[in-house]
C-alpha cells in the first residue's frame, strides 16, 4: 500500500507539476499571444498607413495619367497645328517659288527683248552712220570735182585773159616798133 500511496502521491505531484508547467506555458503563451497581438496591431497600423500611402500614390498616379493624357492631347494638337503650319509654309513657299520663276522668266524675256532691240538699234545706227559716211564721201567727192571744175574754168579764163593780154601786148609792141 505504500506503493500505492507513493504512486498516488507521485501522480498527484506530477499532475501538479504538469499543471504548474501548463499554467506557466499558458502564461507564456498568453504573453506570446499578447506580444503577437501587439505585433499584429503594429502591423495593422503599418498596413493601414501603407494602404493610405498606396491610395495616395494611386491618386497621384491617376492625376499623372490624366495629366499625361491632357499633355498627350495637347502635344497632338500642337503637332497637328505645326503640321498645318508646315503645310501652309510649304504651300506659300511653292507659290513664292512659282512667282519667282514667273518673274525670272518675265525678266529673261524682257532681257532678250532688250538685247534684240539693242541689236536692232545698233544695226540701224550702223546703217545711218554708213549712209552718212557715204553722203559725206559723195559730198566731198562732188566738192572736189566742183573745185577742180571751177579751178579749170578759172585757169582757162585766166589763160585766155593772159593770152589776150599777151596778144594785145605783142600787138601793141609790134605796132610801136613798126612805127
Amino acid at each position: 500500500m505504500k506503493k500505492i500511496y507513493y504512486l498516488f502521491f507521485y501522480i498527484l505531484i506530477s499532475s501538479l507539476c504538469f499543471a504548474q508547467t501548463d499554467s506557466l506555458k499558458v502564461l507564456q503563451n498568453e504573453a506570446q499571444i499578447n506580444q503577437l497581438e501587439a505585433s499584429i496591431q503594429y502591423l495593422n497600423r503599418s498596413l493601414n498607413v501603407q494602404s493610405q500611402q498606396f491610395k495616395n500614390l494611386e491618386g497621384q498616379l491617376a492625376t499623372l495619367r490624366s495629366s499625361t493624357d491632357s499633355l498627350d492631347q495637347s502635344l497632338k494638337g500642337e503637332l497637328e497645328g505645326f503640321s498645318a503650319e508646315m503645310e501652309s509654309f510649304q504651300a506659300t513657299q511653292a507659290q513664292t517659288e512659282r512667282a519667282l520663276n514667273l518673274a525670272l522668266d518675265d525678266f529673261r524675256q524682257k532681257f532678250e527683248d532688250q538685247n534684240r532691240n539693242a541689236a536692232k538699234m545698233q544695226a540701224t545706227l550702223e546703217s545711218k552712220v554708213n549712209s552718212e559716211l557715204l553722203y559725206a564721201a559723195i559730198t566731198g567727192f562732188v566738192l572736189i570735182l566742183l573745185f577742180i571744175v571751177f579751178n579749170r574754168i578759172s585757169l582757162n579764163r585766166g589763160l585766155k585773159t593772159n593770152l589776150a593780154n599777151w596778144n594785145q601786148f605783142q600787138d601793141h609792141f609790134l605796132k610801136n616798133q613798126s612805127r
